[in-house]
Formats: structure tokens, C-alpha cells, sequence
């Protein structure tokens, strides 16, 4: 209870629901919009990504992951491209339950909304009864600079989901929800086995403590402001953009980018490619300008 009431306080939601990993967060959150409304749609956005269950495949707007799924995957997600809010406005339909997005999505390429991109989607949401729900499994517990990346969008959603940075390395997972919308679960309607138990929540306790007291939040601004300024140095023939927010940094480059993984790999720092040319970067939040400048180095040398 400790924990639940810090979080809370921390955000514009009334309750939440522990779970074990992201995509069990958002396959709860799916349920529950779906519950509250009683309807049975759900947009999501190309490129996005929520999970490798059945249902949260579905909502991941990536064909390739469906292809192999195709003949059990459950209907009713319609993937409409991201940062294009004609398109969403499109897609509603009378039967539609709930809008779920990322508020920077990670796994399509580090790609950062319109300012006003939330904020319509909040807009509309409210306008149509219809749930709006943020996957903040990637960007929350401070990755973009803030606790949570929707607040740099200024909006305020029914459900946000969270799991990956919320207990330092220890598997948690978790559901915040807005009184009106939490309501509409009763007991037997959704349950865990080992969700919330004492050991993560002693982790995530502990993990929010540290915001405070080792000052994180100011250190991903000032660092992350330093890296992409450092980036946007670097070759400019081979890299086409620079994005990010906080320490969620992406270089677009202008061919794939999986041979400079190994590359990187080998001089001994960890990086990924996702959507086939973007390099995507998410160190530790403690992460110094010091130890920013040796990758930056070798990134150098590499490209």
C-alpha cells in the first residue's frame, strides 16, 4: 500500500493494478476499457509495439510479427499510422472501446509526436466516451526526461500501463487508472498470481526513492540535452536524423543499421536497430557525460 499511495500521488490516477511485465499490463488494460465501455474496438498505431501475447500482438502495429499468428490472432485492432490524427478520427467507429499509444514510440524508430498529437487524441477521447490508454512500458520512470513521457504532452489519460524501469531490473509490471474507468472491474474480473508481491514492491519502492533522492530526473534532462547536441556533430552523410526526449535517443541513418549493433557490441557497449535504419539508445539514467563522450567516440569511429 505504501507504494500504491507514493505512485498515485505522483500521478493523476486513483488506482492501480500490479502485474508482471508490460505486455500483461496493457492485455489488462485492453480488458478493462473493454469492460468500461462494453465495446470491443481497438486502435492502435503502425510501428507500435505492446506486447508478444495474442492480444497485444494485435494491438502492435508491425505486420511481421503477425504474419506466423495470423490464423489465431483475435480481431477487433485496427493499427492506424502514428502522429496522424485524421487517421484516428477515421477509424472510430461506434464499437470503438479504446485509443492505445505510445507517447513516443520506441520500437518504430525513437518517432516523437506533434506536440498537439496527445493532447487531440485526449480530446477526442473525452468527446466520445471512448478510453485512452498510454503504453508507458518503455518510456515511463523517467527515460524522457520526465517520470512519466505523457506529461510532456500536458494531458491526462484514463490508463497508462508501466512495467520495464519501474523495479530497477526486478520483473513488475503494473496498471494506473482513473477512478471512473477502474470501477468498472469487479473481483474475479482480472487477477495475478505473483503480481504485487513484496519483494518487487520493496524494488520499485526503493527505485522511486532514488528519483527523489539522487536527483535522476535532472541528470536525464542534462545528460540527454548533451548526447543528441553531441550526435548532431557526427557524420552527416551516413545519419539523416537525431531524436529523442531524455535519455530515449534514436540516430535515423540513411541504410540499415544492424551491422553497426555488432560493431558497437564489440567495442563493448550495448545498443539496438529498430525499424531497419535507426539506431536506438536507452543507457542507464545514471549514465554520465564522461561515459556519453566514449560512446560517442566509438559511435564515431564506427560510422
Amino acid at each position: 500500500m505504501i507504494y500504491a499511495k507514493k505512485l498515485i500521488d505522483k500521478t493523476s490516477f486513483d488506482r492501480i493494478f500490479y502485474a508482471n511485465s508490460g505486455a500483461e499490463a496493457n492485455e489488462g488494460a485492453i480488458k478493462l476499457a473493454v469492460k468500461y465501455t462494453g465495446k470491443s474496438e481497438i486502435i492502435s498505431t503502425v510501428d507500435s509495439f505492446h506486447g508478444r501475447t495474442l492480444v497485444t500482438l494485435a494491438a502492435t502495429g508491425h505486420e511481421e510479427y503477425h504474419e506466423p499468428f495470423k490464423q489465431v490472432m483475435p480481431k477487433g485492432f485496427i493499427n492506424v499510422p502514428y502522429n496522424d490524427i485524421d487517421a484516428i478520427k477515421e477509424a472510430i467507429t461506434d464499437n470503438t472501446a479504446a485509443i492505445l499509444v505510445e507517447p513516443i514510440q520506441g520500437e518504430g524508430g525513437v518517432n516523437v509526436p506533434d506536440k498537439d498529437y496527445l493532447k487531440q487524441i485526449e480530446e477526442i477521447c473525452h468527446e466520445k466516451d471512448i478510453v485512452f490508454i498510454v503504453d508507458e512500458v518503455q518510456t515511463g520512470f523517467g527515460r524522457c526526461g520526465t517520470l512519466f513521457a505523457h506529461e510532456l504532452f500536458d494531458v491526462k489519460p484514463d490508463i497508462m500501463t508501466m512495467a520495464k524501469g519501474i523495479g530497477g531490473g526486478v520483473p513488475m509490471g503494473g496498471i494506473l487508472a482513473t477512478e471512473k474507468v477502474a470501477g468498472a472491474f469487479v473481483p474475479g474480473d482480472h487477477g495475478t498470481t505473483f503480481g504485487g508481491g513484496p519483494l518487487v514492491c520493496a524494488a520499485a519502492n526503493a527505485v522511486l526513492d532514488a528519483f527523489e533522492e539522487e536527483n535522476i530526473l535532472d541528470n536525464v534532462n542534462e545528460v540527454g540535452e548533451y548526447f543528441i547536441s553531441e550526435l548532431k556533430k557526427l557524420d552527416k552523410e551516413i545519419i539523416a536524423d537525431v531524436r529523442g526526449k531524455g535519455l530515449m535517443v534514436g540516430i535515423e541513418l540513411t541504410k540499415p543499421g544492424a551491422e553497426y549493433v555488432d560493431k558497437l557490441r564489440e567495442a563493448g557497449f550495448l545498443i539496438n536497430c529498430t525499424a531497419s535504419k535507426v539506431l536506438r539508445f536507452v543507457p542507464p539514467l545514471i549514465i554520465t557525460k564522461e561515459e556519453i563522450d566514449q560512446f560517442v567516440k566509438a559511435l564515431d569511429e564506427i560510422l
